[in-house]
């Protein structure tokens, strides 16, 4: 963009919100990230969310309740002392929705504070359930576990048990550990990745054998993530050590990232500014988004008031072919950011640290001319705790704490 579109862009901007299009309270809390998926094969994707007291919700795209799972556990007068029932059918993680049984519509499959795993259909109704030895805080995963040529179920537990279970919820075989799991495992490379509430990343074979193990310093709950750069192929874990690790092949060390906060959520891979190369984008308790380079620099990064602990996510909410980054933070504000950043230009008389490439501004010129800095769009203030975002075409989902969710969407308006 040259400099004269650049100042008529400021003179004739267009401008654009984020505005509220629908809310629906469920008076459920929601900790767990939703998740948007056509689960009955009907060519529009349904709205997933999963509560603390044990209620799994689906939603149609005209916001309609289109399947309710209610969890009730038969407890045994022992249990009964033991369980509080007020958490003991907490689900804390992004539901699996996968069509296990390939009969063309998926089913939601999810575990409970209490141990339990649930597989329910697309309309609501329970089709079986297994259950582990303590608590399930982590995310299921689907993948061939064995080399058997078919996948399986695949989870951690609090009790220290990898579990790999058949479609039809039997048991097939348990990996002991040693440390609680709290994290989601993925199938890389071979090997299944397992992360250990002691910090270790752990590679096993299908055969469940150990490959590799490699130690941060501290919890690591997120899922591990495929990296492709140059025909290399690598692993991104973050931890609440405050780092992000990217890991070879072979388990060992290619770099770590150090932020100043803990780090929950899962990284987000993708070449979000099109230079050919993937990035790396994560949130953290230092209130920071940060955009890194496949090598393990710092790109750029955006400041919100409070802590990044979900994962972010990458949609077009305008249309315009472009992604953005869309965050919640614990600030109880979501931001919409280019992908690209900005760049501030050279020095310019009465107009340094205002233009950029893309023809936006900024309201505060927050670093030096020549920098790429986080460069806001939007931001939407909700009234409660941010605990997840979705989206769904251009529709942006967000939830909060208290059970509100809202769903979003871009407007625009021209000014002269």
């Amino acid at each position: 963009m040259s400099f004269v579109d650049t100042l008529e862009s400021l003179i004739h901007r267009q401008e654009e919100t984020i505005s509220l299009v629908k809310t629906i309270e469920l008076g459920e809390s929601l900790i767990a990230e939703p998740i948007c998926e056509d689960i009955d094969n009907d060519g529009t994707k349904e709205l997933i969310l999963a509560s603390e007291q044990g209620t799994i919700y689906v939603i149609s795209s005209d916001y309609k309740l289109k399947a309710k799972f209610k969890i009730e556990e038969n407890l045994d007068e022992t249990e009964s002392l033991f369980i509080d029932t007020n958490t003991g059918y907490s689900i804390t993680h992004t539901p699996l929705v996968e069509d296990i049984d390939g009969n063309g519509k998926k089913e939601i499959i999810f575990g409970t504070e209490f141990g339990t795993v649930y597989c329910i259909d697309s309309t609501g109704v329970l089709k079986w359930t297994f259950k582990a030895e303590s608590a399930i805080r982590g995310g299921i995963s689907f993948f061939d576990a064995d080399s058997d040529s078919t996948k399986e179920i695949v989870f951690g537990s609090t009790d220290k048990n990898l579990y790999i279970l058949g479609t039809n919820g039997k048991k097939k075989k348990i990996i002991k550990l040693n440390s609680e799991i709290e994290s989601t495992p993925e199938l890389i490379n071979g090997n299944i990745i397992v992360c250990l509430n002691n910090g270790e990343i752990i590679g096993i074979s299908t055969k469940g054998e150990l490959q590799w193990n490699l130690k941060t310093d501290g919890k690591v709950t997120s899922k591990p993530k495929l990296m492709i750069t140059e025909e290399k192929e690598y692993i991104i874990i973050t931890s609440t050590d405050n780092r992000v690790y990217c890991i070879n092949q072979n388990g060992e060390l290619e770099w770590k990232y150090e932020t100043e906060g803990s780090i929950y959520g899962d990284a987000i891979i993708e070449d979000i500014d099109l230079d050919g190369y993937p990035e790396i984008i994560i949130g953290s308790c230092d209130n920071k988004l940060h955009i890194i380079s496949d090598q393990g620099s710092k790109k750029w990064d955006f400041t919100t008031d409070f802590w990044i602990v979900g994962s972010p996510i990458l949609m077009d909410i305008n249309t315009d072919n472009k992604k953005e980054i869309v965050i919640g933070s614990y600030d109880t504000n979501i931001y919409v950011l280019s992908g690209r950043g900005e760049y501030v230009f050279d020095y310019v008389p009465g107009i340094s640290g205002i233009i950029t490439q893309e023809g936006g501004y900024s309201e505060i010129p927050s670093d030096d001319p020549g920098q790429i800095q986080g460069k806001k769009l939007w931001t939407y203030k909700t009234k409660g705790l941010i605990t997840g975002i979705c989206s769904n075409n251009n529709q942006l989902i967000a939830q909060t704490k208290d059970g509100r969710v809202l769903w979003l969407a871009n407007k625009i308006s021209h000014q002269q």
